[in-house]
């Protein structure tokens, strides 16, 4: 097996075990702000590619990271709905 099969995997269990436990608001804080910033690295990447077929694994790191956006929300949710604290980003940007 390849290295980046073994990521991709052990990125995928992560993100189901961020939906199943609960997580506290500074680490929960910490994946937002890790969460923005790969999502800046992201639009980047895709700006300032010239071609196409150098970033071929943009439609499985869309995945990924669509996938984890998705885990931190029902995260952010439950924290929200059961202590009525998410952490300081979420309260930030509510303001």
């Amino acid at each position: 097996m390849k290295l980046g099969n073994v990521l991709v995997a052990l990125a995928v269990i992560f993100i189901v075990l961020i939906i199943i436990i609960p997580i506290n608001t500074k680490l929960l804080d910490f994946l937002l702000i890790l969460n923005i910033s790969f999502s800046l690295l992201i639009l980047l990447l895709s700006m300032y590619a010239e071609d196409a077929l150098k970033i071929t694994v943009f439609p499985s790191l869309l995945l990924l990271a669509t996938l984890f956006r998705l885990s931190l929300n029902i995260s952010t949710t439950r924290e929200i709905l059961t202590n009525a604290d998410a952490g300081k980003v979420i309260e930030t940007f509510g303001e």
